[in-house]
């Protein structure tokens, strides 16, 4: 993956509260005994407001930034997104019509209006797009890097 690599999240639909997407990054260290090691974990979150009703969010260089700055050499980078209306979708970032697309795509597959949950809160279709999309990502990370 270069810079543009293919970390977004892809927010299904609106809400009261803005999604908050929570990077959880943990790797492990050898040491010199087999049975032994040394684990590190750690966590960030990173916040965002989004600005429209569905959009897709291009989170890269902060996920990039948390990555090289947890100290985490070989380990996973778990994307968590901590919203039931939004989720994070790992995709190529180099034609930025892939957002459109996404949006697009969604909106035909579960359009507006007419859910049993919208007896509930009007946004049947939000969570609908998000559970298709599903909540959580991970990538490995390799020598302070992820992959």
């Amino acid at each position: 993956m270069g810079e543009h690599g293919p970390y977004k999240a892809g927010v299904a639909g609106s809400s009261p509260a803005p999604p908050t997407i929570l990077l959880k990054q943990s790797g492990s260290r050898p040491c010199a005994s087999q049975h032994a090691g040394t684990v590190r974990a750690m966590q960030t979150t990173i916040r965002m407001r989004t600005r429209k009703k569905a959009e897709v969010v291009d989170l890269t260089r902060q996920v990039a930034d948390a990555v090289s700055g947890s100290g985490v050499d070989e380990g996973m980078c778990t994307g968590i997104v901590g919203h039931a209306t939004a989720a994070i979708v790992i995709n190529e970032n180099a034609d930025p019509g892939f957002r459109l697309d996404l949006v697009a795509a969604l909106d035909k597959l579960f359009p507006e209006g007419g859910w049993e949950h919208d007896k509930v809160d009007d946004n049947g279709a939000a969570h609908l797009k998000a559970a298709v999309l599903g909540p959580p990502e991970a990538v490995p990370i390799r020598d302070g890097v992820r992959q």
